[in-house]
Parts: C-alpha cells; structure tokens; sequence
C-alpha cells in the first residue's frame, strides 16, 4: 500500500484502477511486489496515455503554451508562475490546492514528461493546433505569441501548405 501511494499520493482513481489490476493479479495467486506494481502502472499510464485522468490531463495541456511551459518550469524546480496559470494547473488535475507548486502525483509528473512537453512545443503541426486554439477562443494575444514561435521556427519550410491557408 505504501508504494501504491508512492505512485499515486493517494488519489482515488489512480488508487482504486491500480488495486483492482492488483485484485486481478491476486485472482491468478501471483505474488505482489514493487516490479509487478511498476509494471501495472507503466501498462496502464505511461506507455499509451489513454485511460482517464492521464487522457484528459495530457490533452488539456496540448492546446496551452503557458500550461506547457509552466510544467517545465516545474520540471526545473522554479516556482515563478502566475496566479492564472497555478489555477489552470489545478483545474486541469496536475498540482494540488496547496501553496506549494509540484506536480500532484509520480504517475502524473511521469505522464508529462519534460520531453514530452519539449516535444509538443517543438512540433510546428501542434504549435499550429495550439495558435488556432488560442484564436478560436478569441485569446488573440496568445494566438499571435504563438503564430510568430511557428514562424520563427527553423523548421517552418515543413508547414503544409493546408496549414499555411489555413493561416
């Protein structure tokens, strides 16, 4: 129970669908140790990132620079982040309603890796998403922060020209 918590902090999803894999491994009277337990978390929650809260979490976070760089922020150990993105990080289930700024969980902070997050801002199709995004929600200024990161990028040759009408 104590690595559970480890993993999880006590959050109740992630407790709960953890133990009941467990239950299952308990049914077929295998033994239950710290490997089967890491091997249960990482089938369920870091290699395909589709079952609930990981999904919601890591697709929330895709069409949010300010999110995206808030969590390497975190990542990074530095705690200067605004008021309204600390919220976001609450709504969106990555930190906890406490004064102190640190991912909520292992699996969570696993989930969103620093790579993972170098990736989406990387990537000119998800900086794309992400401008639209921002204009569609009428957060111009955002919109255009993130239009000139897509255009600033070395790799804007690699736009697609359904991209670019887009624009």
């Amino acid at each position: 129970s104590d690595y559970i918590f480890f993993w999880t902090n006590g959050n109740p999803r992630l407790t709960f669908d953890i133990c009941s894999e467990i239950e299952n491994y308990i049914i077929e009277a295998q033994n239950i140790n710290k490997k089967v337990i890491d091997e249960i978390i990482h089938e369920k929650y870091l290699r395909n990132f589709d079952i609930p809260p990981i999904d919601h979490i890591r697709e929330r976070i895709k069409s949010n620079k300010a999110v995206q760089n808030a969590i390497i922020s975190m990542h990074q150990g530095e705690t200067d982040i605004t008021e309204d993105i600390r919220k976001k990080l609450y709504l969106y289930g990555i930190i906890d309603s406490t004064d102190k700024l640190t991912i909520k969980n292992k699996i969570i902070k696993e989930s969103l890796s620093l790579e993972w997050i170098k990736q989406l801002l990387n990537d000119s199709d998800e900086i794309y998403k992400v401008a639209i995004s921002q204009y569609m929600k009428k957060e111009f200024m955002n919109a255009i922060i993130t239009f000139n990161q897509l255009l600033s990028e070395s790799n804007v040759k690699n736009l697609s020209l359904d991209m670019i009408e887009a624009c």
